[in-house]
């Protein structure tokens, strides 16, 4: 298994290196310009760390508005502990570009939630979910305490994103956000370090041309 594995990444890395030499010779390009298409090469091959971000819409929030971010209380004891770190992950996220964020405490419902962000006299209610928290198999520990060769490989997780108008409870739209870790690099990873890269772009699509 760890055979197969190191062999799968050393052929991703001869691939990625021959990739970059091939295109600094036939382009005579700079070496940061290489870089930044041997990148890409790598994300779209799943080499590398990737995401998936989809919106159901396209606008921009105004400028400065007060977002309440509540997640909604899971029964699962588990689940929640992936929760809590996905909000937090949430807000340190969109606070570089939308500073008036709140993470307050969970609710039992959608309604106690808007009641809480109206409280707060928040602009618009953010309400994050988990969706799918899959933790492969990706380091000798972890392979040591399962030994099920199905469950090695790279990590997973899929998280939407519901925006709400506090002031009419409407919701403004739904964003998806899925991630995987590359083949190059699920070794010792988690699936919720996946998230930050996701999480910024969608922000800044929020914050559009402000």
């Amino acid at each position: 298994m760890a055979a197969g594995v190191i062999g799968g990444v050393m052929k991703g890395v001869v691939r990625l290196a021959g990739l970059a030499a091939m295109l600094l010779l036939l382009t005579g390009c700079m070496p940061s310009d290489i870089y930044s298409e041997t990148e890409r090469y790598a994300r779209d091959a799943r080499l590398l760390d990737s995401f998936d971000l989809y919106r159901t819409g396209n606008w921009g929030l105004p400028k400065d508005p007060a977002i309440s971010v509540i997640g909604i209380k899971s029964l699962n004891p588990e689940a929640e502990q992936y929760n809590r770190r996905l909000y937090a992950t949430v807000v340190a996220n969109l606070r570089s570009y939308f500073p008036h964020m709140h993470q307050a405490q969970q609710a039992t419902s959608f309604n106690r939630a808007l009641t809480r962000a109206r409280q707060e006299r928040a602009d618009y209610l953010l309400v994050p979910q988990l969706l799918v928290y899959d933790d492969a198999i990706g380091d000798w520990a972890q392979w040591q305490e399962s030994q099920e060769l199905s469950k090695v490989g790279r990590d997973k997780i899929k998280i939407s994103l519901a925006l709400y108008t506090v002031g009419t409870g409407q919701l403004m739209e739904n964003a998806y956000i899925e991630g995987r870790s590359g083949w190059l690099t699920f070794i010792n990873s988690d699936p919720a370090d996946l998230l930050a890269p996701a999480i910024q772009q969608y922000a800044k699509q929020l914050y559009g041309n402000h």
